[in-house]
């Protein structure tokens, strides 16, 4: 009896009793959520395709998570503990296609209650191409000059070739790839050093890692110069001859480091011919031999030979 009494009243007037409860509830969680406060964070996007694609366009590398939850509770959460991404695996057709942002809830962000999440944007539009990987060769990019006198003569780079993968229609043309800039300026000697690739696009990647080693080999800078107006000497004439019909015009071709050659005179350099055998007065055809400083190398010169009158020094006097 006392039962069926307890079951009237609460079935009596029923709806009005759960229209109450109902807006307890939301009363209460209203005033749970208005307690609430929120936080903001800049989080990497991850892009998901198949194997065979890839993304062909620019996004945004990162988007914003806004974090509403007990402040004690929010201010703990670390950027490692969301993750968020945008799958487009399930499209294996060239083409672009829009899909929502999802986020995860990873570490302590796991186990927070009260929480909510949101993220903007929502939704990401973006072109998937197939990728493609090939290998290519490196080429530097050579910036700047080496101290004045100096050049680079030679240069090795390890590898010379890589693996390079990415968007097909970016890929399939490509021959070489060039590294960062290498500052040549001012160097006197060899040197190495480590380098990045550069990507021809934001989607590239280097599959065997993006740095190379350059090697350069630097040396004196050599140079070819034309020397005019050089003196014709005659060596170890005897004493009571004397020498005529000597050409007036002679000159030479020699090739030395820039340094040198820029610091030395015409009067560094002459040609010689050797008049120790020469014991009587009459006409003789000599052999010339060039005289420069030390470390010039003679290209050509002119006359290579002379033909000259000795006569006895009384007689020209």
């Amino acid at each position: 009896m006392h039962l069926n009494k307890f079951f009237e009243r609460i079935t009596n007037n029923w709806p009005i009793k759960v229209l109450s409860i109902t807006a307890a509830v939301l009363l209460f969680l209203f005033n749970q959520m208005a307690t609430l406060e929120e936080r903001f964070l800049s989080v990497p996007l991850e892009i998901r395709t198949s194997e065979q694609h890839i993304p062909a366009e620019n996004y945004p590398q990162t988007v914003r998570v806004t974090l509403r939850g007990q402040s004690e509770d929010i201010n703990l959460v670390l950027e490692d503990d969301i993750k968020v991404y945008a799958d487009f695996s399930e499209n294996t057709q060239e083409g672009r296609y829009t899909v929502p942002i999802r986020v995860v809830k990873e570490g302590r962000l796991a186990h927070i209650d009260p929480l909510e999440l949101d993220v903007e944007p929502k939704k990401i539009s973006l072109k998937i191409e197939k990728k493609l990987a090939k290998s290519v060769d490196v080429k530097p990019r050579l910036v700047g000059y080496p101290a004045k006198g100096y050049e680079l003569t030679q240069y090795f780079l390890t590898p010379s070739s890589v693996e390079i993968e990415g968007v097909k229609s970016t890929i399939e043309d490509l021959e070489s790839i060039e590294t960062e800039p290498i500052d040549l300026s001012g160097r006197m000697e060899d040197f190495t050093v480590r380098v990045r690739l550069k990507k021809p696009d934001q989607f590239t990647e280097f599959p065997g890692g993006d740095t190379v080693e350059f090697f350069g080999i630097v040396q004196e800078k050599t140079i070819l110069k034309t020397v005019e107006d050089i003196d014709l000497i005659a060596l170890d004439l005897s004493g009571d001859l004397a020498v005529s019909g000597v050409p007036e015009e002679a000159w030479m071709t020699v090739q030395g480091s820039q340094l040198q050659l820029e610091q030395v005179n015409n009067e560094d350099f002459m040609l010689t011919f050797d008049c120790s055998n020469i014991e009587e007065p009459g006409t003789y055809t000599l052999s010339v031999t060039p005289d420069v400083p030390r470390g010039v190398l003679v290209m050509k010169y002119s006359p290579t030979s002379v033909e000259i009158e000795v006569s006895e020094l009384e007689e020209l006097e």
